[in-house]
């Protein structure tokens, strides 16, 4: 079970990672990236990472959040 759970964790890290680079250059109202952004918080908030964007919380998203990650 914690190998399960530490593989998640290392799965949703990885993902941030990678939404991360890709974002770096866009402001967070940017039409083509909103979907990554708030996949983005929502990967954040799940793991307990501060959300650093402004955003206003609906929620912990962590539905859409394990959903994207069981699928990498």
């Amino acid at each position: 079970m914690i190998r399960h759970e530490v593989s998640d964790v290392y799965k949703a890290m990885n993902k941030i990672r990678a939404l991360e680079a890709k974002l770096h250059n866009f402001p967070m109202n940017s039409g083509t990236t909103n979907q990554d952004w708030s996949l983005l918080n929502s990967l954040k908030r799940e793991l307990g990472i501060p959300v650093e964007f402004g955003d206003k919380p609906t929620g912990d998203g962590s539905m859409a959040a394990k959903a994207v990650v069981a699928n990498s």
